[in-house]
């Protein structure tokens, strides 16, 4: 990243969140926290610009009450109102935003993208694009690449966001399936999640938690897929394979129909193979 400043010479930065993420390269997270953080110290080595999430202890922190910061967040609707710098977010499956007394719809899933869309506003504005253009734009946009895609296919409703996956990406996707079946298309749902890579020694720790959420949420119908959840302990019903070959095959013979389901895992995964099988 400090390589990349030094090229680049940003005016202005901003880190989304740090995250459980590539640990079998960086060690723990206090390396990853390190190394993300030469972006902000090349931003105020050379009195820039910062955005910055003030509900993220960990960015607060790192920040060490740098001046030149613009911060934001976005919090969940309740009763509360508009009028002030704050957002507000509800779903419905979609992400829609307030912000003063503006509504700002959109055709973005996943309840941890609201902070990202929060950050695109206020950097827009940042740069004087009016409150006006910044809605009609983002009305436009809808994920793609395996990123938190929505796609009704003949049979189901199917959240893709087998992009990449570690411990921090994979608790986010799952409570926010839990949030999108409150409101269900279908009333049978499943969840397919594929190995999380690069996590190191932990590995199976890692795992190891994501199956006690699941089991914790109440989810009973779960496809885990890979090497590392096949070494986890289950109390419930749940399938593991080994590889994804073993899972088309089961996909094949029995037909999944009327669920909605979420799929989540590494790259490596390449989870969004099954997609044509649901």
């Amino acid at each position: 990243i400090n390589l990349l400043c030094e090229i680049s010479q940003p005016t202005h930065g901003i880190i989304t969140n740090i995250g459980k993420a590539h640990l079998e390269g960086f060690k723990n997270i206090e390396t990853i926290k390190k190394t993300k953080n030469e972006l902000y110290r090349y931003i105020k080595k050379t009195n820039g610009t910062l955005f910055v999430n003030k509900l993220d202890p960990i960015l607060i922190d790192l920040i060490k009450n740098y001046k030149k910061t613009i911060f934001y967040n976005c919090e969940k609707l309740t009763n509360k109102n508009c009028k002030h710098e704050n957002f507000y977010f509800k779903t419905n499956p979609f992400i829609n935003l307030c912000f003063k007394n503006f509504q700002i719809p959109t055709k973005i899933l996943g309840t941890y993208n609201a902070q990202n869309i929060a950050a695109s506003i206020i950097i827009a504005r940042h740069f004087k694009m009016s409150l006006q253009d910044i809605i009609k734009n983002i009305a436009k946009v809808e994920l793609t690449n395996n990123r938190s895609q929505l796609i009704n296919t003949k049979n189901n409703q199917i959240i893709l966001d087998a992009y990449n996956a570690n411990p921090t990406s994979v608790t986010l996707a799952v409570e926010n399936f839990v949030e999108f079946i409150k409101t269900p298309k279908y009333k049978e749902n499943l969840i397919i999640l594929g190995d999380m890579l690069e996590l190191g020694n932990n590995a199976q720790k890692y795992h190891q938690q994501i199956v006690n959420l699941l089991e914790k949420k109440g989810l009973k119908n779960c496809i885990l897929i890979g090497e590392n959840f096949q070494k986890t302990k289950i109390k419930n019903n749940y399938l593991k394979f080994l590889s994804l070959d073993e899972c088309k095959s089961l996909l094949k013979k029995e037909k999944i129909i009327k669920k909605n389901i979420l799929i989540k895992g590494s790259r490596k995964m390449q989870l969004e193979k099954i997609v044509d099988l649901l």
